[in-house]
């Protein structure tokens, strides 16, 4: 992940102070919910844990109408 995330910085525009994060997950389908400033707000949503399916529909939403409206 190192040599990639060096080469892509070499090869783009990108300032590396502009990066305010980067992920890598190997399960695909997950969801962190997180605020403006950043901060989480609960655990992370992992579609292989079905017990949070209410929830995770309800914050799908709401981020979709978000989205929709910026």
């Amino acid at each position: 992940m190192i040599i990639t995330s060096e080469k892509i910085l070499s090869q783009s525009a990108v300032d590396a102070t502009d990066i305010k994060g980067i992920s890598f997950c190997s399960q695909m389908q997950g969801l962190v919910l997180v605020v403006r400033q950043g901060r989480t707000i609960r655990n992370a949503f992992s579609y292989l844990n079905q017990r949070a399916t209410k929830q995770l529909r309800k914050a799908w939403l709401i981020l979709q109408r978000r989205l929709q409206q910026s």
